[in-house]
């Protein structure tokens, strides 16, 4: 019989990081989304808050990967993030 407790554990861990970057991300955005992206990147946040409180590995790592597809489409970066990221990528890297 093999055990898979580490296996959810880790699922649930990462769908946790997955939730609290987007949620952070939204809290930056939301005064420049139209109300259906709103709408639909908060369906995306509770759905996945509610699976996570049920502890449900597998769906939790489904639903997280929903809300990074739909957080992608709806909060793309602007150019001065862009620039921002790849200026602060490379200060680190030297």
């Amino acid at each position: 019989m093999k055990y898979n407790g580490l296996t959810s554990f880790y699922h649930l861990r990462k769908s946790k990081k997955v939730l609290r970057k987007i949620d952070r991300l939204y809290q930056r955005k939301w005064k420049v989304l139209d109300p259906h992206a709103k709408e639909k990147i908060i369906a995306h946040l509770t759905s996945l808050r509610e699976v996570l409180k049920a502890k449900n590995a597998p769906e939790a790592k489904i639903r997280a990967r929903e809300l990074q597809e739909a957080a992608n489409q709806l909060m793309p970066q602007t150019a001065f993030e862009r620039i921002r990221n790849a200026i602060g990528g490379l200060g680190f890297a030297l």
